[in-house]
C-alpha cells in the first residue's frame, strides 16, 4: 500500500508544488514509484511538470466527478512523467468540481479518498498538492492521508495563515474525518535571513509551535531550485543544492540514515 502525503496550507506563494515536486522526483529518482496528486485548480504543479492541462482529456477532477457519483471508481491513467514518476494531472475546472462536492449531501469529505484507491497497490508514494484554501478540496485530501507536511511563508501574513489552517483544517480533520492523520512537520519555506521579517517569523513560529509540532529546518530562498524543477531534476542534481530540510522530511516520513536517501 502506498504512503500518502498530503502538502497543504490555505496560504498561496509558500511553495507547496515545489515541496511536492521536491519530495516526489527525491524518491522516484531512488526506484521508487510515486504518483503525484494536483488536487489544485491553478495547476502549478502540473504546469511545472510540463502537462499542457488544457490538451489533457483525463484530470483529477474527472476522477473525483466519478467518484462523488459512483460507489466503484473507474481509474484514469496517469500520465508518465519519467521513470518511477507519474501524475495525476490537475485542470482550471477542479474549481467547478469543488462547488458540485460541496453541494452534496452524503460523502463529499471522502470524495479524493475513494478516488485514489484504485492506485494504493500501485505505487509506493502518493503525494497531493493541495489547493490554497480552506474549502472541500483541502479537506478531502486530509481526509484521503495519512501524513501531512505544511510549508510556512516567513511573513506575517503566513503565520496567520498557519494558526486558521491548523485550527479549521488540520484538528478539526483530525477530529472528525481522519484519527490517523500525523503532521509531520512545518517547514519555514523561501527564506531569506538577511530580511528582519523572515527572522522575526522564524522566531514566532519556533515559539509558537516547537513544543506541539516538529519545524523542519529553513529552505532558503535560493534559485537554483527554480532551476532544478524548471529542467525537471530532482534538486540533489545541483550539488551545491542545501537539502538538509529535504532530508528532514524524510526522516519523519520513513525515517533511516540520510545516505541511504540520496539519489542513485
Amino acid at each position: 500500500m502506498a504512503e500518502t502525503v498530503a502538502i497543504a496550507i490555505q496560504r498561496g506563494g509558500v511553495g507547496k508544488s515545489f515541496v511536492t515536486y521536491a519530495l516526489a522526483t527525491d524518491a522516484a529518482a531512488r526506484g521508487e514509484p510515486v504518483l503525484i496528486v494536483d488536487l489544485d485548480p491553478q495547476v502549478s504543479l502540473s504546469e511545472m511538470l510540463g502537462i499542457q492541462t488544457t490538451k489533457t482529456e483525463e484530470t483529477f477532477d474527472t476522477l473525483l466527478t466519478r467518484a462523488a457519483s459512483a460507489k466503484e471508481v473507474q481509474p484514469i491513467e496517469p500520465l508518465v512523467i519519467s521513470e518511477n514518476l507519474c501524475v495525476l494531472p490537475g485542470s482550471i475546472d477542479m474549481a467547478v468540481t469543488e462547488g458540485y462536492l460541496a453541494s452534496l449531501r452524503f460523502g463529499r469529505e471522502t470524495c479524493v479518498r475513494r478516488a485514489l484507491l484504485p492506485y494504493q497497490e500501485h505505487f509506493r508514494w502518493i503525494f497531493i498538492d493541495c489547493s490554497p484554501s480552506l474549502g472541500i478540496l483541502t479537506v478531502n485530501a486530509l481526509s484521503a492521508v495519512r501524513k501531512l507536511v505544511v510549508p510556512i511563508g516567513t511573513d506575517f501574513v503566513s503565520v496567520r495563515a498557519l494558526r486558521k489552517f491548523l485550527s479549521f483544517a488540520y484538528e478539526a480533520v483530525k477530529q472528525e474525518l481522519n484519527p490517523e492523520l500525523e503532521l509531520v512537520g512545518i517547514l519555514p519555506n523561501k527564506v531569506d535571513i538577511r530580511r528582519s521579517e523572515d527572522t522575526s517569523c522564524l522566531e514566532e513560529i519556533q515559539r509558537e509551535y516547537q513544543d506541539k509540532f516538529h519545524i523542519f529546518p529553513a529552505a532558503r530562498n535560493l534559485s537554483g531550485y527554480s532551476r532544478a524543477a524548471a529542467q525537471r531534476v530532482p534538486i540533489r542534481s545541483d550539488k551545491d543544492l542545501d537539502v538538509q530540510w529535504l532530508d528532514a522530511i524524510w526522516d519523519r516520513l520513513q525515517g533511516g540514515d540520510h545516505g541511504t536517501r540520496a539519489a542513485k
